[in-house]
């Protein structure tokens, strides 16, 4: 019968190989002990740190659980390219840690102290892409790619299997995910396939299809460069950094010590809260911060601590309500506000007067862009509402298919509109969950 640690079965290291034998990038034991790639010693063969809550072990290999554990192989570059830390070490106290990344953000990359702590904390949750739910993605803009690099250098030190690449497509991006890479990527050019990829397999028990009917777990920390381009999206913590001015240089051996001392520090801490992390993610809250994924994570993975949580709460809150606006101002959105009515009135309605609603709505909200009939009955096809024709023009009618996906759609884009109390979908839409 197997036996966890606190049962005085201890894992130990091995240096023989068994037909039980399990090759990990990293392993989390519902007992609460882990598994974690370290740095090699010498050659390219990296070590695994074993952790039981208490004490660790660094070997080749690890015996545990009747089964052998060991690193995989990893190509001679990419193992250059990342930097894995040399084993786990105390860090006195999470505000020591906390406090000592942002000195550094602040110091190399010129930004405010505000902004130097959400890039911490972001830091931070490169560090549990497998306790969260969704490890958030950091979008930067610059005038000037120097700076960016700088980050991306510093965050390559202090986050958790940092790697920094120039370009990267699909089957670039999956042959590297087993590693679960934090990726650091400087390429303002990226087509909607791969940015759509990375948005819908970063979720945790999301997999992608790889080749031969293998699956791939592709869920990993991102940061990308977008240039000045508008890159914004909801579901990315938004970072603009100031233009090039007079810094202090990070040269390669500044780099290898700051690694050197923190990486040690990030792992433990790692080591310390990942089931702190887990647990809490989807019952915390707190007050200052927005009622949003990127938030709940961020505040999980940072365990609230004041020094961090203080600066960078103000900040999330301005870019949720950034991205409400602009979810109002969605094309979209505004067709399932304007049709709510008329259809629980049971009216048939034009598709040029749905056009002439979207737009005033559009325009009350900041909105300049306008659009024609034509292209709202495009957007309804889309939607998949059905429109008829009549002697007038196309016209979109109350019929109980429409109905159902109008429902779906308020639903769907969390639209907070009147219920009708005569209405089946609406009385569906508005029973609590059992």
């Amino acid at each position: 019968m197997n036996r966890p640690i606190s049962s005085h079965r201890p894992a130990r290291t091995t240096t023989f190989a068994r037909s039980d034998t399990v090759t990990t990038h990293g392993q989390l034991f519902a007992d609460g002990s882990v598994i974690e790639l370290v740095a090699p010693v010498s050659g390219n063969l990296l070590r695994l740190l074993f952790w039981d809550g208490q004490k660790k072990i660094i070997g080749s290999q690890v015996e545990y659980m009747h089964r052998i554990y060991q690193a995989p192989a990893i190509q001679e570059m990419l193992l250059r390219a990342i930097r894995f830390p040399k084993g786990a070490s105390g860090y006195g106290s999470e505000r020591k840690l906390f406090t000592e990344s942002i000195n550094l953000f602040e110091k190399y990359t010129g930004l405010a102290r505000p902004d130097a702590a959400l890039v911490a904390a972001w830091s931070c949750s490169t560090w549990f892409p497998d306790c969260v739910s969704s490890p958030p993605t950091l979008v930067i803009s610059s005038p000037d790619t120097g700076p960016v690099i700088t980050l991306f250098r510093m965050l390559r030190c202090l986050g958790r299997r940092s790697l920094l690449l120039a370009d990267i497509n699909r089957a670039g991006f999956l042959s590297i995910m087993a590693l679960q890479p934090t990726l650091l990527i400087n390429q303002s050019s990226r087509s909607s396939k791969i940015l759509d990829l990375w948005g819908t397999s970063n979720h945790r028990g999301v997999y992608v299809v790889g080749n031969r009917g293998s699956v791939c777990n592709a869920v990993g920390a991102k940061a990308v460069y977008g240039g000045m381009a508008d890159t914004w999206t909801a579901e990315a913590i938004h970072l603009a950094l100031p233009g090039g001015h007079d810094l202090p240089s990070l040269d390669e051996h500044e780099e290898a010590e700051i690694a050197d001392r923190l990486q040690p520090q990030w792992l433990m801490y790692r080591l310390h809260n990942f089931r702190k992390v887990g647990e809490s993610r989807a019952a915390v809250r707190q007050s200052g911060f927005p009622d949003s994924e990127i938030a709940r994570n961020l505040i999980a993975c940072i365990q609230g601590e004041p020094v961090i949580s203080q600066a960078i709460a103000p900040i999330l809150q301005r870019q949720h309500q950034d991205a409400e606006a602009r979810h109002g101002r969605d094309v979209s959105v505004a067709i399932v506000e304007v049709i709510w009515a008329p259809y629980h009135a049971t009216e048939e309605i034009a598709i040029s007067k749905i056009a002439q609603l979207v737009n005033a709505l559009l325009r009350a909200r900041g909105e300049t862009l306008e659009y024609n009939a034509i292209e709202i009955g495009w957007k309804l096809k889309n939607l998949g509402l059905d429109r008829q024709r009549n002697g007038g023009g196309m016209v979109l009618q109350p019929s109980k298919a429409n109905g159902l996906v109008i429902h779906q759609l308020a639903q769907r884009f969390g639209l907070k509109l009147r219920p009708n109390i005569g209405c089946a979908d609406c009385c569906e839409r508005e029973a609590p969950a059992t």
